[in-house]
């Protein structure tokens, strides 16, 4: 028999914390909060398979770094979750939780010592991946051949197609009732619990007021170019935003 195995990719500020909260939760000892990048990094699915061989008691593993796209395993039955946020939104989350935290590597430092517009101008002209299409990157890590934007598009949206749930932060609500009855069906039982972790933006708008927001502490611009390098992460987030309405819908 294939073991069940819960895999949440953790997309920075995409509600991933709270996720890794309800799955603590839920599974306490048997789920890990993987940090060890460099090793998930070099591995890949060899590594991730190999670690979860060595720890038979997980069944929930999250990561920053998970190796997507995985291939099939005889021995692992994966139920892959994950959460899309606005791209151009969760740019401003990023700059406030960096500003906040208590580490140091370049970005934090840049995020505390610059403005908003300038903290986003300088990871632009790093050609930092932070801040373009980081979600159909993500989802198409382990591919090394090179590929156009368009067809790291395509190939994400093919990808997630083998997720079990890629919810959005904006219907987050609607995204765990989505999860819990997904998992459910597959015999994963799942408690929702009220979970909000690393909350950055106390202002309860909708992404229309918090886009305006951010346009003008941007300028028009630097927003505009700030939507241009992520216009395919953007494809990808609505298409995910629809797929949420369509699962909603049918219910």
């Amino acid at each position: 028999m294939t073991r069940k195995v819960i895999l949440h990719a953790h997309i920075f500020k995409n509600a991933g914390t709270s996720i890794d909260n309800i799955l603590k939760h839920n599974y306490k000892s048997q789920f890990i909060d993987h940090r060890d990048s460099d090793a998930i990094a070099a591995g890949k699915q060899v590594y991730l398979d190999e670690y979860l061989r060595q720890h038979t008691k997980i069944r929930a593993f999250a990561s920053h770094h998970l190796p997507l796209p995985l291939k099939p395993s005889s021995e692992f039955e994966y139920h892959i979750i994950s959460m899309l946020r606005h791209p151009i939104v969760r740019a401003a989350s990023a700059y406030r939780f960096e500003r906040n935290q208590r580490v140091d590597n370049r970005s934090a430092d840049a995020a505390k010592r610059l403005d908003f517009a300038d903290y986003v101008r300088w990871h632009m002209d790093l050609g930092s991946k932070m801040f373009i299409n980081y979600f159909i990157r993500y989802c198409t890590s382990t591919i090394l051949e090179p590929l156009t934007e368009q067809q790291r598009l395509e190939t994400a949206l093919q990808v997630s197609q083998d997720f079990s749930v890629l919810g959005i932060v904006e219907e987050f609500q609607a995204s765990m009732r989505i999860l819990q009855e997904t998992l459910a069906a597959q015999q994963i039982p799942l408690k929702l619990i009220e979970s909000k972790k690393n909350v950055t933006d106390t202002l309860d708008d909708d992404n229309e007021k918090k886009l305006k927001r951010i346009e003008s502490q941007l300028g028009s611009e630097l927003y505009a170019d700030l939507y241009e390098q992520n216009k395919e992460d953007l494809l990808f987030y609505e298409s995910a935003l629809s797929g949420l309405k369509e699962r909603l819908a049918i219910e």
